[in-house]
């Protein structure tokens, strides 16, 4: 009888030799001829050499999906023959991601924690499939074929879901966007040359019955705080009153930025379950506390920038572009914009990335009775002066700031002389006592007059045309398949990690249609004809007086 020990010796080589052709068959690795170093090709196009990716995660739970069978057939297979097989190449492309920064922050100590890539699957799976609440996640893992895949049969719960999304936000808001983009971006050969950006409003997460008033949130503030000192080792009121405070804050804050606008402090609403966000009018015409999510597009349709402002799409410009820069190193020309981004602040800070921008002016405000405003006047800047409609001259008398626009301006008026015997004054100015006429000439009207003048030209009335058709569609496929209609979380900041998310499982989409792998709710935008819209319309009446004639019937 042959002892165990001696047939492993005898037969070790042959066992080794085995176990490498198998590994090298699974990982699809090839060796090169005029060498001995081991290639592998990766999902993004480029070449890996020495050890592959996939066999990283050393300590980490990443199960095989190969393994799993759906009765006497293998899940891969399954997935292959159902027209889903860019599930396995998703799995494939979140595999060959370099996840050392998610995995530097886990103490490989007791229990082996879920594998990066299995968490950050499931999340992308989920959300490509309008599922992005924790608890549908957690749901999908344990009935969804694709998930399991994905996930190699673990079954992380909603609470693990949630941990990870909190202890890596930074990473997924930053490195995990840009190292994906990047690399879909070399993978597809995509051009970033010309960008368009937009933004939209989407709902919060608070409730819509909890608004305030500035002056209810002082008076709650100023009750809860004299609760919370009559009652120091209450620790419910202390929470209480920390909420109180917060939501003052927020709401005095929000009154000044009002009061820089010209409207009237008193009149600032808050909510009290979300203070961070502004009450807002959505696209729908509801008055909810909202954020503003903006997107910097290619022609590709890639989202190459994204940010979230509470209250404006203007002040996401220069984050989205700097990200835009890191993500297409460089050589971006054009953003196309619409016209509320022609104001002269944004024509600077794209200036300062070295970007010309195209945007749709709007026309400058004019006086309502006729008199002259400041489009009137024209300004030399040969001479620095401004030139009124009868010809007279305006020359520099100060200089002042404006918080609104958080940006400083040189005064400019004309001589009072001039102005007294004018014979267009009552068309210029109603002042009684003689006081020439004033123009404020900020610091950002320069680029606002460049922008003007570049837009005189046929060439870019043009190319701003097709700015609808790059970046619209994007928006709708974030509200209409992947269900962005409202956040699910709490606060700016974690309101930013789920725009982050849904614009990762967004882009990583495009890749995998672009790979001829299908995916999730192809994107094949068609054309709206006057004939559909009467179609759908009337299907919508008659579905609306049906619904009423049944809902008569059962009361």
């Amino acid at each position: 009888m042959v002892r165990t020990r001696d047939c492993e010796k005898r037969h070790k080589k042959s066992i080794n030799d085995y176990i490498k052709t198998i590994r090298q068959e699974k990982t699809g690795k090839v060796r090169d001829e005029g060498s001995n170093l081991i290639i592998e090709q990766d999902m993004f196009g480029g070449k890996v050499p020495g050890e592959s990716k996939r066999e990283k995660h050393v300590g980490f739970n990443n199960p095989d999906p190969n393994e799993i069978t759906i009765l006497t057939v293998a899940l891969k297979d399954y997935l292959k023959h159902s027209d889903m097989e860019w599930i396995i190449k998703m799995r494939i492309v979140l595999q060959e991601m370099d996840w050392s920064a998610f995995e530097s922050r886990y103490k490989l100590t007791g229990r082996s924690p879920f594998a990066p890539s299995v968490i950050m699957g499931l999340i992308l799976y989920g959300t490509m499939s309008g599922i992005s609440s924790l608890r549908g996640l957690e749901g999908l893992a344990k009935r969804d074929l694709g998930a399991m895949y994905l996930t190699g049969g673990a079954r992380p719960n909603y609470s693990t879901l949630s941990q990870f999304i909190k202890r890596h936000k930074d990473l997924i808001t930053e490195s995990f966007f840009t190292e994906l983009t990047k690399k879909i971006l070399k993978a597809t050969k995509a051009k970033t040359k010309v960008l368009a950006g937009d933004g939209t409003i989407v709902e919060g997460a608070s409730s819509r019955y909890k608004k305030i008033s500035l002056e209810v949130a002082r008076e709650e503030a100023r009750q809860a705080k004299e609760e919370a000192e009559a009652n120091p080792d209450n620790e419910q009121l202390q929470k209480r009153n920390e909420q109180a405070q917060e939501v003052m804050e927020s709401a005095e804050a929000r009154a000044e930025e009002r009061h820089a606008y010209g409207a009237n402090r008193e009149n600032t609403l808050v909510s009290k379950t979300e203070p961070e966000a502004a009450v807002l009018k959505t696209k729908e015409g509801l008055v909810r506390a909202a954020y503003v999510p903006s997107v910097v597009v290619n022609p590709d349709r890639i989202i190459v920038g994204m940010h979230v402002h509470p209250t404006s799409e203007i002040a996401a410009i220069d984050p989205m572009l700097m990200q835009a820069q890191m993500v297409s190193e460089g050589g971006i020309e054009k953003l196309l914009l619409d016209k509320g981004y022609g104001v002269g602040p944004v024509v600077r800070d794209a200036l300062a990335h070295g970007v010309k921008v195209l945007a749709s002016l709007k026309s400058p405000p004019g006086y309502k009775d006729g008199r002259f405003s400041k489009k009137d006047f024209k300004y030399d800047e040969s001479r620095d002066v401004y030139v009124c409609p009868s010809g007279k001259l305006l020359t520099r008398r100060g200089k002042g700031g404006d918080k609104r626009r958080n940006a400083s301006y040189i005064i400019y008026a004309a001589r009072r002389q001039d102005c007294q015997v004018c014979p267009l004054r009552s068309n210029c100015t109603k002042a009684k006592d003689f006081r020439p006429r004033r123009i404020h000439r900020y610091s950002t009207d320069m680029y606002l007059e460049q922008l003007r003048e570049q837009m005189k030209n046929n060439e870019e009335k043009q190319e701003i045309k097709s700015r609808k058709s790059m970046v619209e569609p994007v928006f709708s496929y974030l509200k209409g398949v992947q269900g962005l209609k409202r956040f699910k979380r709490f606060g700016l900041e974690n309101v930013r990690v789920e725009f982050a998310i849904h614009a990762c499982a967004y882009n990583l989409g495009r890749f995998l249609r672009h790979l001829g792998a299908g995916g999730v709710g192809r994107d094949d935008f068609r054309h709206v004809t006057p004939y559909n819209r009467m179609i759908f319309c009337v299907t919508l009446l008659y579905n609306r007086f049906y619904a009423s004639r049944t809902r008569f019937k059962r009361l």
